[in-house]
């Protein structure tokens, strides 16, 4: 999933458990800053309600954060027979 600036806020911390840290480290505690109805409107429009401190700087740490898992995933794996390439 690509996060942008209108994924919603529940979008991205449905994209990662850990998604609601990356918001933390962004100056925004989610779970107790955000109201409900903050977490369905897209991340540039909960910018200022949620005291997020830098908007570009937390979509790409969302990024990141989700890509990893997504390019770890589709690591190729070791070679089933054990040969190695030469």
């Amino acid at each position: 999933m690509l996060i942008t600036r209108e994924t919603t806020v529940e979008e991205a911390l449905a994209a990662h458990p850990r998604a609601a840290e990356v918001f933390e480290a962004h100056g925004c505690c989610v779970a107790d800053e955000c109201p409900d109805d903050v977490l369905g409107q897209a991340i540039e429009d909960a910018e200022y309600l949620c005291h997020l401190d830098d908007l570009d700087a937390l979509v790409l740490d969302l990024n990141a954060l989700v890509g990893g898992d997504q390019a770890a995933a589709s690591a190729p794996g070791p070679a089933a027979d054990g040969a190695s390439a030469s």
